[in-house]
């Protein structure tokens, strides 16, 4: 093809005609410049391609980081139900002043967990490594990237919370250590510890 636009200009210059000649020019531009456009609108697409191919992973990844996060709130609300319920049925029996049948076995499970609240969040790491490469563009919807921000944000707020509650069972395990203590045996090493309380000194003590 180039061969055949070489020839035909050469034997327009040699028969010096130059009308001809620069309709010729004029057209060999044309065809550049559309080669060109075509080329610049086959790039586009692949562009275009290559970042739907992206937003679509990044989708899968967001999902997978969501619902694990969904999961650990899901599972620290249940621990902490059971914590809140335990703590409840604990404060009545102490204000009572005696241990019912089916209070003793809760009493005791307030006395293995109130320290160990804890809370576990899964991050949003592909949010996260979307920020960092700059490809936070690829979520269209700027409502959904605002609520993801925010998501973070609250997260934070989450883990702070935990660090204040931490701080404050110090205090309490202040009140609490005098009255108890706790032994292993070999039969105790891969679960909890056997624990012994006065719990007729702990009804009775009115700070605690």
């Amino acid at each position: 093809m180039l061969r055949f636009f070489h020839s035909l200009r050469r034997k327009l210059i040699e028969q010096d005609n130059m009308r001809k000649y620069v309709w010729y020019a004029i057209g060999e531009i044309l065809l550049v410049m559309i080669g060109i456009l075509l080329a610049l609108q086959v790039n586009n697409w692949n562009e275009q391609n290559k970042k739907k191919a992206e937003a679509h992973l990044y989708h899968e990844y967001l999902l997978d980081d969501i619902n694990l996060m969904i999961d650990d709130i899901d599972g620290t609300k249940q621990y902490a139900d059971a914590n809140f319920s335990a703590i409840k049925t604990s404060l009545n029996a102490l204000n009572k002043g005696y241990l019912e049948v089916p209070e003793d076995s809760v009493f005791e499970v307030f006395l293995y967990r109130y320290y160990k609240f804890t809370i576990s969040l899964q991050d949003l790491n592909t949010y996260k490594e979307m920020q960092s490469a700059g490809d936070l563009e690829l979520i269209r919807n700027v409502h959904l990237r605002d609520e993801l921000t925010d998501l973070l944000d609250r997260k934070d707020y989450f883990i702070e919370v935990h660090r204040t509650f931490h701080s404050n069972t110090h205090l309490t395990s202040d009140y609490l250590d005098p009255y108890l203590q706790y032994s292993f045996t070999s039969d105790t090493l891969n679960t909890n510890p056997v624990i012994k309380y006065n719990f007729n000194a702990m009804a009775n003590d009115s700070v605690l």
